[in-house]
């Protein structure tokens, strides 16, 4: 478990401009500090009055709320769901407002080489990755239309197993050098830049995997309040 907290950021407080505030939290006593956004004045103090990122320009302050939806860049590790299989193609959902697609070309076939993708692969698309199915992919394409493609061409991506989908603001993750966790022996997360968290359990859980994924359930709830 607490391997998996590194991953995430919490609200503390700090110097301006570098930390995250609840509601209530004490921002500033400097009478040239000028109210912003998402603050209030109080005895000559600033204080946030939303949770959210504390900015500071100039000698205003302000807290901009968290955003609870992805915003895709390239490069992201992400975890997905697949909610709809279309043409060449299925369509993921990232936790975004907008939707994301994994195209067809960018799946690495079960046991083959790179090859152009034949009409026979398109017809087992259902059996390859179905709706419902959870997916580790990075982002390999961003639209300006706010749309993204992913693709799954690692030997760590690709269609999930057993396990259970969490989920908390995308605000809430740190982007580290892997999204790949061992929690313990027999029990990985996968920690998506867009809030989604995936942990592995495998055909036969244990009631010690079942207490951690509950201790990472009251992790993330206590991050969400």
């Amino acid at each position: 478990m607490d391997v998996l907290v590194k991953y995430f950021v919490r609200h503390k407080q700090g110097l301006a401009g570098t930390y995250s505030a609840l509601p209530g939290d004490f921002l500033s006593d400097n009478p040239q500090t000028i109210q912003g956004h998402g603050t209030y004045r109080k005895n000559g103090a600033v204080y946030a009055s939303l949770a959210g990122k504390v900015l500071q320009t100039n000698m205003v302050l302000q807290v901009v709320p968290y955003s609870q939806r992805y915003i895709p860049q390239i490069g992201d590790v992400v975890v997905g769901r697949v909610f709809e299989i279309q043409k060449k193609r299925w369509k993921i959902d990232l936790n975004s407002l907008h939707e994301a697609v994994l195209k067809l070309a960018a799946v690495d076939l079960p046991g083959s080489i790179q090859r152009k993708k034949l009409e026979a692969d398109e017809i087992e698309m259902r059996r390859l990755i179905s709706a419902g199915d959870v997916v580790i992919g990075e982002v390999q394409e961003k639209h300006g239309d706010g749309t993204c493609a992913i693709h799954t061409r690692n030997a760590r991506y690709g269609r999930r197993g057993h396990g259970v989908l969490l989920k908390t603001s995308p605000d809430h993750i740190q982007i580290r050098s892997t999204h790949f966790i061992q929690i313990e022996p027999a029990l990985e997360a996968v920690v998506g830049i867009n809030g989604y968290i995936w942990v592995e359990t495998g055909t036969d859980p244990t009631e010690e995997q079942f207490r951690v994924i509950a201790q990472i359930r009251r992790y993330i709830k206590e991050l969400d309040a």
